[in-house]
């Protein structure tokens, strides 16, 4: 025998049989493939939390995300996955400017421009709507055509799993499935993505900007009512550390008894105080503790998917339908009271040059695009232009009529009335 056999000795079964057995039922690449794709779960999971039901299937990446949210809890403590469309918060009133840090901002503002190309300065004008629909703790704020879609998906994947059972009399896959598919749900059930998710202020009759900044030809304009969210506040994205973000919750604070009791105030409206542990919210502490029991119940999972050796073609269809699914929902665009924010659209319009679009804006809104100007137009402004925002605009307005058949006609010529 020579040094090369010794060290290498001859497999007693052929490749081809490898290979064969493989293919005809994979196994430990399922193993491998429960352990990849945690941010788009993270995402699709943004997506459709809110309420009490988030159908995010169950999928590949499943493990992954677990061990990432265990980390994410002995850290920021942050469910909800960093913005990924970078813009400000700007206030109108007062001029004040914040870098946004909210998820829900940036697709907000993403999803609103998304189907809207071509040139020039592009805006959008919102108002509040009035009434109870407003609050989105009355109800669940996500079930759109992408929600229940999800879950005739998650079904279809149990139906997928039972026909092994009913075939075989293999159990294994739809007990992989179930149980996956119920650890999915308790995660998108958790109380936190709710909170997080719009942890601001909810009394808001702020004038916001919403817009990448300089360089961007994208605005959008939102006006409170005093019911609304406080857009300003949110972009802010609360700590889930710091109580007031779970002052809204029943289950994790007690209700302040007053001294001086008011028989006009209602349950509803009744004071209450956020339960802490070592000086953290009650309901970080439940977050923190059911992240870590879910984390033994996938590393479980995981172990069992691994003993699987039958019919494991049907568990990679299983999960690659998941996969697609979590995919489309991690990216698609969705409407704004999906999630949580009641606003309805009352003027867009496109301008050609960021100038005019401001103008225009600043006839709509008296004295409230100064903040705006400073932001998209920093330098020193052109005599006509300074003239314009002095009160003086006739100059400016009668070169831009001359050139009214590309630049539109200014709005104060059109008989705008303020909006607000």
């Amino acid at each position: 025998m020579t040094l090369l056999q010794f060290l290498v000795p001859r497999s007693s079964v052929p490749t081809n049989a490898e290979l064969s057995s493989q293919w005809t039922n994979p196994g430990d690449i399922l193993s491998l493939l429960l352990i990849v794709g945690s941010d788009i779960v993270q995402s699709a999971l943004a997506q459709l939390s809110g309420g009490l039901i988030a159908p995010v299937c169950f999928s590949f990446g499943w493990v992954a995300y677990a061990f990432t949210t265990l980390a994410a809890m002995a850290g920021t403590g942050r469910l909800m996955p960093a913005a990924d469309f970078p813009c400000k918060a700007i206030n109108l009133e007062n001029g004040y400017m914040r870098e946004n840090r909210s998820w829900v901002i940036g697709r907000l503002l993403r999803d609103a421009f998304e189907a809207n190309g071509g040139k020039g300065m592009f805006v959008k004008i919102f108002e509040a709507r009035k009434g109870d629909e407003v609050d989105p703790r009355s109800r669940q704020t996500n079930m759109d055509a992408i929600w229940w879609i999800s879950l005739v998906v998650m079904m279809v994947q149990m139906g997928v799993a039972a026909i092994p059972w009913g075939l075989y009399n293999d159990w294994g896959v739809f007990m992989v499935t179930a149980v996956g598919t119920l650890l999915a749900l308790l995660t998108g059930w958790l109380p936190q993505w709710r909170f997080e998710k719009l942890a601001a202020r909810k009394e808001s009759k702020k004038l916001v900007a919403i817009t990448p900044g300089n360089g961007s030809q994208h605005i959008l304009i939102f006006k409170g009512h005093g019911k609304s969210v406080d857009l300003e506040d949110l972009a802010g994205a609360q700590s889930p550390k710091d109580s007031r973000l779970w002052s809204e919750s029943r289950l994790f604070t007690k209700a302040i008894e007053s001294k001086t009791p008011n028989q006009n105030q209602s349950s509803q409206e009744q004071k209450r105080e956020v339960l802490t542990v070592s000086g953290l919210p009650l309901g970080f502490w439940f977050t923190r503790v059911f992240c870590s029991g879910l984390t033994l119940c996938w590393i479980a999972l995981l172990i069992s998917t691994s003993g699987l050796k039958a019919h494991t073609w049907f568990l990679l269809c299983i999960g690659a339908v998941g996969m697609l699914q979590n995919s489309i929902v991690a990216a698609i665009s969705r409407k704004a009271e999906t999630r949580g924010l009641y606003f309805n659209e009352i003027k867009h319009f496109r301008s050609h040059k960021t100038m005019d679009a401001l103008m225009d804006l600043e006839i709509m809104m008296p004295g409230k695009m100064k903040p705006l100007l400073n932001e998209y137009l920093p330098g020193e402004l052109r005599p006509e232009e300074q003239a314009w925002w002095a009160g003086q605009r006739g100059a400016y307005e009668k070169k831009r009529l001359e050139q009214s058949h590309k630049r539109g006609i200014p709005a104060s010529m059109r008989n705008e009335t303020p909006l607000f």
